[in-house]
């Protein structure tokens, strides 16, 4: 039964469901109100799991997976200088690939000190014309990403050839030997893709093998430490 009193609207609603009976007093301010409330209570009554759903708190959206980190290939270029490989210091160059992984690098790399003289004895006499090739494994860590600096280790292959000068009959020879690399390396971003280098790298020989040539003796052994210090750069290839 609906009524008004005193300005207000009032509805005695009373209910039999599954054979439960109830009563119900709403009361509004005016009659769509009422009409309102009294549609809602009846909705409530008929379906009471929609009370309870509006109750529970909403499920959390899943997090968004972080993305993958990328891949990278890069190429790299080095000039500098070796010590302890040939007999005298001098220049050293390389190139080389490589592939990044966040932090992490490996690098793959091929390199040449030019060819010197090694005298057996004093500036002028018998001695050789050498030179060396080496191969380079090396893995890198950058603990920072804008101005990369980090540790570097890793092994290289040097092949060192020589033929004599200053003798009636020059001929060639031939070592090989190799080291363990352990060194840092640090650098500047320029832009997205070229990173500026620079790095040094301690080299110790697994062996010492001498190269002799014939009637001239012993013109090149490797050093118990040897050293190399390169600048350079890498271009990322995207």
């Amino acid at each position: 039964m609906i009524q008004r009193n005193d300005g207000a609207w009032q509805l005695e609603l009373t209910t039999e469901f599954d054979g439960l009976s109830g009563e119900r007093a709403l009361s509004a301010s005016s009659c769509r109100a009422l009409t309102e409330a009294a549609v809602l209570t009846l909705a409530l009554i008929l379906n009471p799991d929609v009370e309870r759903r509006a109750s529970e708190p909403e499920a959390e959206a899943p997090s968004a997976e972080a993305p993958p980190t990328p891949l990278h290939v890069a190429l790299g270029a080095r000039a500098g200088l070796q010590l302890g490989v040939l007999k005298e210091l001098g220049p050293d160059f390389a190139l080389g690939a490589g592939l990044s992984l966040g932090a992490a690098s490996l690098w793959a790399s091929a390199g040449l000190a030019p060819q010197q003289n090694a005298r057996v004895t004093g500036s002028s006499g018998p001695g050789g014309r050498v030179w060396a090739g080496s191969a380079a494994l090396l893995g890198c860590w950058d603990f920072t990403a804008n101005t990369p600096f980090g540790p570097c280790a890793g092994a290289e292959f040097t092949r060192v050839e020589g033929n004599g000068i200053s003798v009636a009959n020059p001929r060639n020879a031939v070592a090989f030997w190799a080291s363990g690399l352990l060194g840092v390396r640090a650098g500047v971003r320029v832009g997205s893709v070229v990173t500026l280098r620079v790095e040094g790298f301690a080299l110790v020989p697994a062996q010492r093998p001498s190269l002799f040539l014939e009637d001239v003796g012993r013109v090149v052994r490797p050093e118990p430490i040897g050293g190399k210090l390169h600048a350079g750069a890498d271009f990322e290839l995207r």
